[in-house]
């Protein structure tokens, strides 16, 4: 037995292999913590911060992924690399630190010993010490370890690992590759299919930063402290020193605000309710960059630090820009300071040209030419220190990248003078910013912004005027300001309005796609194992013009971009399935794959595919207007979603972009004029002919205003009934607006539902209590409810729609058709849904003259669809027979009595004792019921006697069940010879239980009957023969619509009115106040 190990210091230990620190197991293991360590040690919340968190700890960078890892650890613990090369192949973990733990577990001298010999903040230090080595990480740490005297990386991993238990020194690993979910929230399934239907990714309860935070100090300082100051490290600190938390600090990054993402113009609105006065600020194409500057008091030179989005400090980076922000701010020699003591600017850094703001991937090269250090080809002096950097003339002296240089867009300011303007009104921050910066032409320049006008007829009509302005100029888009919101205000927030963010109005590119791959951080955010198939490798055709001139020519791909995000859980199972099963070929990156019958070059710049297809696939692809990556020959989209992979029968690869048409289009979205129309001008010039008008011509310009203003308004909300996990409907219900539906993809359609009833079957769905499930629905939304992030299921069984768009490929339905779902719980309670024509069945709107109104369609496939297939189905009944029911005042049994009298169908009807029996009785009479009875009655045992002498002494040979227990045993009991019971509910919940003597001695056939399951066993024609009966019988008025109530969920009402609404029809429902059939009716979202 080894001897106990001390530890000075809080020990760097995780005890439970299995541990999933959920916010009450993090409480527990801090509560334990405390009892051994009182007080704390020092630094203590700020080391536990970046160790749980790793991705958030902004300065330390180490360069070691997996591929650079592995020799190092090979080295430290004495074993062949080989055996951890295989950490992302099916089949194992896909997890580095995991793989390690194993080995380390099959070789470890004492497998019981919980706790390692280091400390936390051991293990701290010896991580500065590491990330010392990359010219990323912070200054303040690489000033610890200066080159001179730094040990090597191999030296600092064998200090660090061997001391650790094969736990903690996964742990270590995973901390190292900034990603600790593979540890804590481990992969449960191994095959993709139960990872991507049976998971739901809201089941795990994650540990956020938040969490700890109030955990760490309950009354929120900290929590406060971090929504100001960007870096968790430095928020500690601050709060540590007590320091004011809405108080900015120079040198210290501020927090940056998360926008929201309008789906549509009428959407954005909705966010600023609250707003006295909404602006639209455009929003341009560059990097972040929060600006710090300081005027030292004792004439010293002006020092200034730039952060960029992720908070780390770029100023080394932005040197070209130091020029232009001195002049703008009035610091250099000979002019006015505009500032006394400091200031902190928020602006975008862009790329320049001529009268108009360039391209966004031009600024990497403009940043090559200027900037210091790591991302630039400027010498560096000093302990990574620039040489005369404050001096640098670099930006404003040079016209570098074809006469493009780099500017500044100032859009606001945090901070003046040692005071705060985080708590000022944007109206006044934003006066103060110009008070503050002079603009420079072409250099220093304040965000475009325009008043949305309430007195106009629309505000989204106004503000669809402006975003299109907006695009049609080729910027990226606008924000939305409310006047009177603070920075960070998270009730009124900004929100962005972009292209992208609203269906059918982004960049769609049909592409081909030659391979496939498991990608961790895309794996791990759908918890899927490796071997699913999460990233697609993207390419463009390169020699159509010698395929085209000799048939036989094997095609030439090249391969240079991937899309991981686009496809839900359900689509991409499919995808997966496809292509695994079309016999791809292992991408071996030693030996790369021969044979293919195409050839291809993969973009330096990418990790190789896992696989590469057999036969290419076209693939739909879903962007934010066009980039290039260094050295890249082509354009690729910003941010690519893959909406769809077509099957080969579906559409061919040839279908794909050519690389003419993906240049013309990225100019013509980025408003870029071709390479030879200089020329061309010139000669039209000699001709006497005036030149072509460029992309950014006014007259091109006006056309494509027009253009985008009727997008825009077009681009109306979608709303839905969803909720995201089960449970009380009255609680678990919510109204989600979405966006609107872009024009189906081939194959498929658009459809309006017009009603949608609220069965119980429904409510008992949302429960959680009935057998059929609905699918998770990812595609809602870009982000949060609706979304991957979080998934939900929408409700409703049934309903009625009209389809208004058909995609290519679809046969036997147009536009204006009826149409109904038959897929069981296909998500009803909704205003538009993109379908498969597999998925509808066909109403004939007009029949022999005939015009089936909303409420029959609508209420037609379950319940007369019910009832006509339980009469007909299962026994022959001719003219004058009888069936008996109970439940006859439901919705299928008032059915059943119809079709049974127009039949001439004799019925005997049980219902419920009530005080309006009477007016009941008289009602299901009025339908064609031939006895009415209540389940008192059922009970008196002359009945039988009743029965036998109403029939004429024929058995009853069909009755029929949707409640259950012992009523439904004395009915039995009134069948005759060779009856059939068919159950089709149990609204009673009680257990069945049948007479033994009625299936010895009479023959009794019980059945089960589900609507669902026969649309699912039978075909289309036995479907569609089925609908034009029950409409004839509805033609003839033998078959009339439920006693029913439509509810509206307005358009103009917010969805947390809308929500309160549905909840409310759920209160009634469940305490029997409505009595009849609720439909609903979803209008399309509007913001006036």
């Amino acid at each position: 037995m080894s001897e106990p190990v001390v530890v000075e210091g809080v020990p760097f230990s995780l005890q439970d292999p299995h541990i999933h620190p959920a916010r009450g197991t993090f409480r527990r293991w801090l509560a334990a913590l405390r009892r051994q360590f009182n007080p704390l040690p020092p630094n203590t919340v700020s080391i536990l911060l970046r160790l749980l968190f790793p991705e958030e700890d902004k300065k330390r960078k180490y360069e070691l992924q997996e591929t650079k890892f592995i020799p190092l650890l090979a080295n430290c613990f004495g074993f062949s690399s080989t055996s951890l090369e295989k950490w992302d192949a099916e089949g194992n973990s896909g997890c580095l630190g995991c793989e390690l733990r194993r080995i380390l577990e099959e070789t470890h001298a004492d497998p019981s010993e919980s706790i390692s010999s280091l400390s936390i903040a051991q293990v701290d230090e010896l991580l500065d010490e590491l990330a010392a080595s990359s010219s990323f990480t912070d200054n303040s740490i690489r000033r610890k370890y200066l080159k001179a005297s730094r040990r090597p990386r191999s030296a600092v991993i064998r200090c660090l690992f061997r001391p650790l238990t094969p736990l903690d020194a996964a742990c270590a690993v995973q901390i190292i590759l900034r990603d600790m979910r593979p540890l804590l929230y481990p992969q449960t399934e191994k095959h993709y299919t139960a990872a991507l239907k049976n998971i739901n990714s809201r089941s795990y309860t994650t540990l956020t930063k938040e969490d700890v935070m109030f955990e760490l100090d309950p009354p929120g300082s900290l929590y406060r402290m971090s929504k100001v100051v960007a870096r968790l490290d430095e928020a500690v600190e601050a709060y540590e020193q007590s320091l004011k938390p809405g108080q900015p600090r120079i040198g210290i990054a501020i927090q940056i605000p998360k926008s929201s993402k309008a789906q549509s113009c009428g959407h954005g609105l909705k966010f600023l309710q609250g707003a006295k006065k909404v602006y639209a600020e455009t929003k341009y194409d560059g990097e972040r960059a929060q600006i710090h500057v300081e005027v030292p008091s004792d004439g010293t030179k002006v020092r200034i630090t730039i952060f960029s989005k992720s908070t780390r400090d770029s100023s080394l980076d932005r040197v070209g820009v130091f020029p232009i922000i001195r002049q703008a701010l009035g610091l250099e020699e000979g002019q006015t300071p505009r500032i006394s003591q400091n200031v902190i600017l928020d602006a975008e850094m862009v790329a320049y040209q001529n009268d108009h703001i360039d391209e966004f991937w031009r600024i990497r090269g403009l940043v090559e030419t200027t900037a210091y250090g790591v991302r630039g080809s400027c010498r560096i002096s000093g302990a990574g220190k620039p040489s005369n950097i404050a001096n640098s003339q670099c930006s404003l002296a040079s016209s570098v990248n074809e006469g493009c240089h780099l500017a500044l867009v100032f859009f606001d300011i945090l901070y003046l003078d040692s005071q705060s303007t985080l708590h000022r009104p944007y109206d006044e921050r934003r006066d103060l910013l110009e008070r503050t910066v002079q603009p420079i032409p072409h250099h220093a320049l304040f965000s475009k912004r325009t008043l949305l006008e309430p007195r106009r007829e629309s505000l989204t009509a106004h503000l669809c005027e402006v975003f299109a302005d907006a695009i049609s100029n080729h910027e990226e888009g606008l924000v939305l300001k409310a006047s009177n919101s603070r920075y960070n205000d998270t009730l009124l927030p900004w929100v962005k309005v972009k292209r992208d963010y609203i269906p059918g109005l982004g960049d769609c590119l049909d592409m081909v796609i030659l391979g496939a791959d498991w990608e961790k951080d895309r794996g791990r955010g759908l918890y899927a194992p490796t071997g699913t198939l999460t990233t697609f490798y993207v390419g463009i055709l390169e020699n159509s013009s010698e395929i085209e001139s000799s048939p036989g020519t094997k095609p030439a791909f090249h391969i240079y971009y991937t899309s991981s995000y686009g496809l839900d859980r359900e689509t991409l199972e499919e995808t997966n399935f496809l292509i695994k099963n079309s016999d791809p070929v292992e991408y071996d990156k030693k030996h790369p794959p021969q044979g293919l019958p195409y050839a291809y070059t993969l973009y330096p710049g990418i990790k190789p595919p896992g696989i590469l297809f057999s036969t290419p696939l076209l693939g739909e692809l879903y962007g934010d207007r066009f980039t290039k990556a260094a050295q890249s020959k082509y354009y690729e989209l910003r941010f690519p979603r893959l909406i769809k992979i077509y099957r080969p029968k579906e559409r061919s690869w040839q279908g794909g972009v050519t690389p003419e048409v993906l240049l013309s289009t990225a100019r013509e979205i980025l408003g870029v004029d071709d390479e030879d129309k200089d020329v061309r001008d010139v000669c039209k010039g000699l001709f006497g002919q005036p030149p072509s008008p460029g992309v950014r011509s006014g007259k091109k310009r006006m056309k494509q205003q027009v253009h985008w203003v009727s997008s825009a308004l077009r681009a109306a909300s979608n709303r839905a009934v969803v909720y995201t996990k089960n449970g009380d409907p009255t609680s678990v219900l919510t109204a989600l607006t979405h966006p609107q539906l872009p024009s189906p993809s081939p194959s498929t359609l658009n459809i309006k539902f017009l009603l949608a009833p609220i069965n119980p079957a429904d409510i008992n769905v949302v429960e959680g209590v009935y057998p059929a499930k609905p699918q998770l629905t990812s595609s809602l939304t870009q982000s949060g409810l609706g979304s991957a992030d979080t998934p939900v299921y929408v409700g409703g069984n049934e309903g009625l729609a009209e389809v208004t768009e058909v995609g290519s490929g679809v046969e036997g339905l147009k536009k204006g058709d009826w149409v109904i779902m038959t897929r069981p719980q296909a998500g009803t309670w909704s205003s538009n849904k993109n379908v498969s024509p597999r998925e509808l069945l066909k109403v004939p709107r007009e029949l022999d003259g005939f015009k089936l109104d909303e409420v029959s369609g609508a209420t037609i496939t379950v319940n007369p669809a019910t009832a006509y297939n339980m009469i007909h189905d299962f026994t022959t009944l001719q003219e004058g027979d009888w069936l008996v029911q109970n439940g006859a005042n439901s919705a299928v049994g008032q059915a059943v009595i119809q079709i049974a009298a127009a039949k001439g169908i004799k019925t005997l009807n049980f219902v419920r004792n009530r005080d309006n029996f009477s007016e009941l009785k008289a009602q299901l009479t009025s339908l064609g019921a031939t006895t009415v009875l209540t389940y008192d009655e059922l009970a008196d045992k002359s009945l039988r006697g009743k029965v036998k002498e109403w029939t004429d002494g024929k058995g009853i040979r069909l009755g029929l069940n949707c409640v259950g227990g012992k009523d439904t045993t004395l009915m039995t009991q009134l069948l005759g010879q060779d009856g059939h019971l068919v159950t089709y509910g149990a609204m009673s919940k009680q257990p069945l239980s049948l007479p033994t003597p009625m299936f010895i001695f009479k023959n009794l056939q019980a059945h089960g009957f589900w609507q669902s399951r026969w649309y699912k066993q039978r075909g289309p024609a036995e479907q569609g023969e089925l609908m034009k009966k029950l409409v004839q019988f509805m033609s003839k008025g033998q078959l009339s619509p439920p006693e029913h109530e439509i509810v509206t969920i307005a358009g103009h009402e917010s969805d947390e009115t809308a929500t309160q609404k549905v909840r409310e029809i759920m209160s009634k429902l469940a305490a029997g106040r409505f009595g009849k059939k609720v439909l609903l009716r979803m209008e399309e979202v509007t913001s006036d």
